[in-house]
């Protein structure tokens, strides 16, 4: 199951971006990777999930947010041919992801 910021992301991608409003409890984790300055997350979307892009392929990353109110992060939505693939979180310079997220607050970039 995504996390509460990870979802957050996907909802503020799809709202934003193209305009659509889907059920991110429909999105299936594949796999979760910490990497201590960030996070990978692999995704899978159901089979009627809408082909954004015209079936290109793309990177997202307009939203940041600050996470235990001072660390500064950004996110990548990694689209494949279309469709929604994997969520990257990462911070800026040397700071290290905190082990745990107890509030954040998202932001366009």
């Amino acid at each position: 199951m995504l996390n509460k910021i990870e979802k957050d992301v996907f909802s503020k991608f799809l709202f934003e971006e193209v305009r659509l409003s889907f059920s991110e409890s429909k999105l299936e984790l594949i796999d979760r990777t910490y990497t201590g300055v960030g996070f990978f997350t692999e995704i899978r979307t159901p089979q009627n999930f809408p082909l954004l892009y015209g079936g290109q392929s793309s990177v997202w990353g307009k939203v940041g947010a600050t996470l235990n109110f001072g660390i500064e992060v950004g996110f990548l939505i990694f689209i494949d041919k279309g469709i929604p693939r994997a969520i990257e979180g990462y911070t800026y310079g040397d700071q290290s992801w905190p082990s745990s997220v107890k509030n954040f607050e998202l932001y366009n970039l």
